[in-house]
C-alpha cells in the first residue's frame, strides 16, 4: 500500500492519513514485540524441558512415519550414547539386544491397537559397548481420518533398578535354598490378630498335612504340656530385659504321640509406641540332636556305672584271688588271666559303642586264648543274638573262669578232653530267656570239692546277681557242667 498523500487532499484529510499510518505502525510494533516474547517463552520452555529431562534422566523422542526417522532430545542421546539428533528408526532398533527385539512388537505404530505402549529392553551403547536396560513409554498421534501423524514418547535408563531386582531375586533364591537345606520353617506371628503366617515347612515340623493352613490354636495344640507357658515366659523375660531377640528349645507332640524337639529363634517387631506388634523367626527340627544327646548321656551314665562295676570286679578278683592262692606266682597268673578276659570283652563292647554285642562274638572272644588246646576240643554252637553290655561282661567272665578251671583241673588239662558251649533262646517266655550250658567230657574224673573256691562262688553268686538269673554248677563223673539261665530284658 502506498504511503504517499493522495493528490488533491485537504490538510484535514492529510492529518487523518497520518493518524492511520501511526496506528498501523503501532500495531506492527506490537506484533513484533509479541513474536519476540513468544520466541523467548518458547526458548525458556525448551530450556526448562531440557533441564527437566536431565534432572529426571528422561529423554524424549518423536517419530516421523513419513520419513521413517526419529528425532531425539539431548537426554535421549545421552542415555543411548548417540550424537546425531535424528536417526532412522532401523538404526535404533539395531542397537537393541537381539534377545529383546521380539519384545518390541511391531515396529510400525500404525499396527498397534493400543496407542500407548510400555516395554523394557537392553541396548548396547555405540560409544562404550556398555549394555544398559531401557524403559520406553510411547504413543501414536492420529488425525481425524485415523492416519498416524507421528509417534512420541519418553525413555529412561532402568539398569540400576534391574540390577537391584536381580540382586533381590538372587538373595531370595539363596535364602530359599538355605531354608530348604536347613529344613527351617520361617514364620510371622501377628499379636493383634493372633494369627500366624509361615512357610510350608511349618506343616512338616508340626506334623500337619502339606496343604494344611493351621490356625494359631491348632499350632499350639501340638505343643507338649507346659511348653506354651515356657515359650511365653521366654518372650516376656526377653522384653523385660530390653532384648528383642530370644531362642528356646521346646517339645511338640504329633497325632501319633511321637515327641519332636524344635528350636525356636524369634525377634520382636516394634511399633512406634515401643510395643511389639509382630514376632518373626524360624523353627528348626532338633529331634535327632536331642536323641543323640540323650543317648550320649545314657552312654556316659552306663560308662560310669560300668567303670564302677569294673573297678569293683577287679577289686573283688584281686582280693579273692590273693586270699585263695597258695603262692604269689599262682595269684599273679590267676589275676592276669581274669583281667585279660575282662579286657577282651571290653574290646568287643567298645567296638559296638557299648550299645550291645553279638552273643557269638562275646563267647568266641572269651575262649580265644584256649583255642590253642585244639579247635576240635572247644565246641561252641547256638543262635546269634545281641545282648546288653551287662550280660556280655558277666558271661565273658563266667566262661573265662570255667575255661581256666578246665585247663587246670578239667577237660583241657589232658590231651583228649573236650568242652562244649551250647546255648538257645526261649522266645516263648516273657521276657525271653537265654539258656547256656558249659559241659566237659573226656577229662579227669570229677568229684565235688570239699569247699567252694573263689571261682565257684563268683559264678554261683556274683555272676548270678549280675545276670539277674541263676548259675548252677554240677560236678558229675563225666565232667564239670554249668548252666546259665539269663532273662534277656
Amino acid at each position: 500500500m502506498s504511503t504517499a498523500p493522495s493528490p488533491g487532499l485537504s490538510s484535514e484529510d492529510l492529518r487523518a492519513e497520518i493518524r492511520v499510518l501511526e496506528v498501523r505502525l503501532e500495531e506492527a510494533n506490537a506484533r513484533l514485540a509479541q513474536s519476540a516474547q513468544q520466541r523467548e517463552t518458547f526458548e525458556l520452555n525448551e530450556d526448562r524441558l531440557a533441564v527437566a529431562q536431565r534432572a529426571g534422566r528422561v529423554g524424549t523422542f518423536e517419530w516421523d512415519p513419513v520419513a521413517g526417522t526419529v528425532a531425539m532430545s539431548e537426554e535421549f542421546r545421552r542415555i543411548w550414547g548417540l550424537t546425531d539428533e535424528v536417526l532412522p528408526l532401523s538404526a535404533l532398533v539395531a542397537l537393541v539386544h537381539a534377545e529383546d527385539r521380539p519384545s518390541l512388537g511391531s515396529l510400525d505404530p500404525t499396527e498397534r491397537e493400543n496407542p500407548l505402549s510400555y516395554t523394557e529392553y537392553r541396548i548396547t551403547r555405540p560409544d562404550s559397548d556398555e549394555v544398559r536396560w531401557i524403559a520406553r513409554m510411547g504413543e501414536v498421534r492420529r488425525g481425524a481420518n485415523g492416519i498416524v501423524l507421528r509417534g512420541v514418547g519418553v525413555v529412561y535408563d532402568v539398569t540400576e533398578a534391574k540390577c537391584a531386582e536381580e540382586a533381590l531375586r538372587a538373595s531370595e533364591r539363596r535364602l530359599r535354598l538355605a531354608i530348604e537345606a536347613g529344613r527351617m520353617a520361617v514364620w510371622l506371628y501377628d499379636i493383634a490378630t493372633n494369627s500366624v503366617q509361615a512357610s510350608p515347612e511349618l506343616n512338616r515340623l508340626l506334623g500337619f498335612p502339606p496343604d494344611a493352613a493351621p490356625s494359631m490354636t491348632e499350632v499350639r495344640s501340638r505343643y507338649f504340656t507346659g511348653e506354651l507357658e515356657r515359650l511365653r515366659a521366654a518372650g516376656t523375660s526377653a522384653m523385660q530385659n530390653g532384648e528383642r531377640y530370644f531362642e528356646i528349645e521346646f517339645r511338640t507332640v504329633w497325632p501319633d504321640t511321637s515327641i519332636h524337639w524344635l528350636l525356636l529363634r524369634a525377634e520382636f517387631v516394634m511399633a512406634a509406641t515401643g510395643e511389639p506388634y509382630q514376632v518373626v523367626g524360624v523353627l528348626i527340627d532338633i529331634t535327632s540332636r536331642k536323641v543323640a544327646e540323650e543317648h550320649q548321656q545314657l552312654l556316659l551314665n552306663e560308662l560310669n556305672h560300668r567303670v564302677k562295676n569294673t573297678l569293683a570286679t577287679v577289686q573283688s578278683i584281686v582280693s579273692q584271688t590273693l586270699r585263695n592262692s597258695s603262692s604269689t606266682a599262682q595269684a599273679h597268673e590267676a589275676v592276669e588271666s581274669r583281667l585279660f578276659a575282662l579286657s577282651r570283652v571290653h574290646d568287643v563292647l567298645t567296638r559296638e559303642n557299648w550299645d550291645s554285642a553279638q552273643l557269638s562274638e562275646v563267647i568266641g572272644e572269651a575262649v580265644v586264648p584256649y583255642r590253642a588246646y585244639g579247635a576240635s576240643r572247644l565246641i561252641t554252637r547256638g543262635p546269634d543274638r545281641r545282648v546288653s553290655p551287662r550280660i556280655a561282661l558277666a558271661l565273658a567272665m563266667g566262661i573265662q573262669e570255667l575255661a581256666t578251671n578246665a585247663v587246670k583241673y578239667g577237660a583241657l588239662s589232658n590231651e583228649v578232653g573236650t568242652v562244649t558251649i551250647e546255648w538257645r533262646i526261649n522266645t516263648a517266655s516273657q521276657p525271653q530267656h537265654l539258656y547256656l550250658e558249659w559241659s566237659e567230657g573226656g577229662g579227669p574224673p570229677v568229684t565235688p570239692p570239699a569247699h567252694r573256691g573263689f571261682g565257684t562262688r563268683m559264678l554261683e553268686r556274683g555272676l548270678a546277681r549280675d545276670l539277674d538269673g541263676t548259675v548252677e554248677i554240677s560236678f558229675e563223673g563225666a565232667g564239670l557242667s554249668c548252666v546259665f539261665d539269663v532273662p534277656l530284658s
